[in-house]
């Protein structure tokens, strides 16, 4: 059974000027916040509509997974994996702390999966090479545990928040920056 909840928002979250030639120029970045009620289950649909907005852009695209322990990071992770034609099995890489897929057919060249929960800082993930895989736009990101780095996170980053509803299978589903 479906729970019908829904709300959406649209927030202005930055305003910046620029200055060129003596004209000055605002910018206004807006995104959309909208959280559901769904059923663990619906997870594979929500990826399938988070992969319809997400455009590739001039660097890597990053999706930034919050949450308890068993919400639903990694399964989140597995359904975008799959409606992305990955036939390997993919698993939480918590000890290996990131694993890349490549893609064929796709608007993306590579899935890369990051769990930060083991990081101390972002430090450690800069060790791992993140400016040169940010800076590759096949890049198609999802990091677990966001909060671990969150200071190196670009700011247009997807955020998705999923946290346990009511029922066992009943989660709460948060999305912003699309």
């Amino acid at each position: 059974m479906r729970l019908p909840f829904c709300v959406c928002a649209i927030v202005v979250y930055n305003k910046s000027e620029y200055v060129h030639n003596k004209l000055k120029f605002r910018f206004w970045r807006f995104f959309a916040v909208m959280k559901k009620r769904i059923q663990h289950a619906d997870l594979a649909g929500e990826a399938g509509v988070l992969l319809a907005r997400l455009l590739r852009g001039d660097r890597a695209r990053v999706v930034a997974l919050s949450g308890d322990l068993g919400a639903g990071k990694t399964t989140f992770t597995q359904h975008v994996a799959r409606a992305l034609g990955v036939n390997e099995t993919v698993v939480s890489p918590t000890f290996v702390i990131q694993k890349s897929y490549d893609l064929a057919n796709q608007s993306f060249d590579r899935l890369v999966h990051i769990d930060a929960y083991r990081l101390n800082s972002s430090e450690e993930l800069e060790r791992l090479g993140w400016h040169e895989l940010l800076a590759d736009s096949g890049n198609l990101m999802f990091i677990e545990w966001p909060e671990r780095v969150k200071d190196i996170l670009p700011t247009d980053s997807v955020r998705i928040t999923l946290s346990h509803g009511e029922g066992e299978d009943e989660r709460y589903f948060d999305i912003a920056g699309i």
